[in-house]
């Protein structure tokens, strides 16, 4: 009798044989390739990758509902980044394809106006997600148009809630934020910034459903802090670290507002302080 550790490498074995031969017969299978799961197919693209297909992968990545569902296997992104370098570096400017096809969709779809409320979230978090990792790529005037499409999508939806409508715009003017303040265009972060709070003054004012500030008050610091106004940065970190709450708060989001907050309080000399904070992220 096989031992279950024996069964375990015995499927390994045969599923690694599988995605080797769907890869090498990529241009046969393509669109049977589609149908499979997330994880499958992104490991088909990951051996194509390491088997130097790059000339049909990029042909296969510059089809946008193609690369949302390579965004969706969250647990492989480091993958899907050096994938995605590597097909940049090949040639393949993949970073203006995918937000031309954004910005097709984004126009079709609003055009029509006869959008449900899950077909308008749909495309909103379509359209954060591959802002997003644009913004992690470095790819800041493109994950900028991404986020900028989200605002429009936001803007031209008046069947929704003004809740959500307020919150979504929260969510994307502090990614915005983030790519100015990654990307050293201040005078843009600035104004964002004046938008962004007057904004969350008014949701709060109007006594609605909480939100988490955490990730939205740490760009502030951080704007501030690149332009000098370090008691500002310092004012605005405290702010964030106040926000961070165990069951609302993501890990990332945790780990970022501790490391930035103990770089500021620095120019403080809380040195103490500052050290606690960097265990904590750790």
């Amino acid at each position: 009798m096989p031992t279950a550790h024996a069964n375990r490498r015995l499927h390994s074995s045969l599923l690694d044989c599988a995605v080797s031969s769907s890869a090498t017969s990529f241009s046969r299978l393509k669109w049977a390739i589609r149908v499979l799961p997330p994880h499958l197919r992104l490991a088909i693209y990951e051996k194509m990758h390491d088997q130097g297909r790059l000339c049909q992968l990029g042909y296969e990545w510059c089809d946008l509902e193609v690369f949302e569902v390579v965004l969706s296997v969250k647990h492989r992104r480091y993958q899907v980044h050096q994938i995605f370098q590597a097909l940049m570096d090949h040639g393949l400017r993949l970073n203006e394809v995918l937000t031309s096809c954004l910005h097709t969709k984004c126009s079709q779809f609003l055009a029509e106006k006869r959008w449900t409320v899950k077909e308008v979230t749909n495309l909103l978090n379509l359209s954060i997600d591959l802002g997003r990792f644009l913004l992690d790529a470095s790819w800041y005037v493109a994950s900028q148009r991404c986020f900028q499409l989200s605002l429009t999508i936001i803007d031209e939806t008046p069947n929704v809630s003004s809740d959500w409508r307020d919150w979504q715009r929260i969510q994307v003017y502090h990614w915005l934020m983030d790519v100015y303040n990654s990307n050293c265009v201040y005078k843009d972060a600035l104004v964002l910034y004046e938008r962004s709070w007057a904004l969350v003054k008014k949701y709060s004012e109007q006594k609605r459903p909480p939100l988490n500030l955490a990730d939205v008050f740490i760009q502030y610091a951080l704007m501030f802090f690149n332009v000098g106004d370090y008691d500002q940065a310092v004012g605005w970190a405290v702010d964030a670290l106040k926000q961070i709450d165990g069951g609302r708060t993501s890990i990332r989001t945790v780990i970022e507002v501790c490391r930035h907050a103990s770089k500021m309080l620095l120019t403080r000399r809380q040195f103490k302080q500052a050290e606690l904070l960097v265990q904590h992220a750790v």
